[in-house]
């Protein structure tokens, strides 16, 4: 459990804006097949605290960056996670249009240390950039946005959401079913 000094930047914000920035987190999961346990959003200190709860992959890969010892498939993967990881700040800035959300530096950061285990700080900065469009465009497209819309709606009344679930209501939006 979070004890109320570790999570002073992500006090005050509306429950609505943390229940898409992890909708948009776990939708991205779902869109890319990335697998996570649950999606939540849980009252800490009197506000709310977004948390997707997956497995410990990105503690592996930052230990095989820094030593080099990455296959070819590891990259995609890494891609994939970094990807997961902006979605929740994206998601957010596109319900609110706020530029960088409280809270959105955390993911930002990880997605950083990643990939300068692999390239260099300008190489890292390019690539984040690019990562930061590929996901922009699965979040805009109208299918994947409808589905964040619903896992959010959803996660406001219940606050702690399974993978299972999540994926149920991603495929039904993404069906088009009513």
């Amino acid at each position: 459990m979070l004890s109320c000094s570790t999570v002073t930047a992500y006090l005050h914000r509306p429950k609505i804006d943390d229940a898409y920035h992890e909708a948009g987190h776990a939708v991205v999961h779902c869109f890319l097949q990335v697998p996570f346990k649950k999606a939540s959003i849980e009252k800490i200190c009197g506000d709310y605290l977004g948390v997707i709860e997956r497995r410990r992959l990105t503690q592996t890969f930052t230990q095989k960056t820094k030593i080099g010892e990455l296959k070819p498939g590891d990259r995609d993967q890494i891609d994939r996670i970094c990807e997961t990881l902006l979605a929740g700040h994206l998601a957010e800035r596109r319900l609110d249009g706020r530029h960088a959300p409280p809270g959105s530096h955390s993911d930002h950061s990880h997605v950083v240390g990643f990939l300068l285990g692999m390239y260099s700080s300008r190489a890292t900065e390019a690539y984040v950039e690019f990562l930061r469009v590929r996901t922009e465009e699965i979040l805009n497209a109208p299918k994947v946005w409808d589905a964040v819309r619903a896992v959010a709606t959803v996660l406001m009344d219940k606050e702690m959401l399974s993978a299972k679930v999540v994926t149920a209501i991603y495929e039904e939006a993404r069906s088009g079913a009513p």
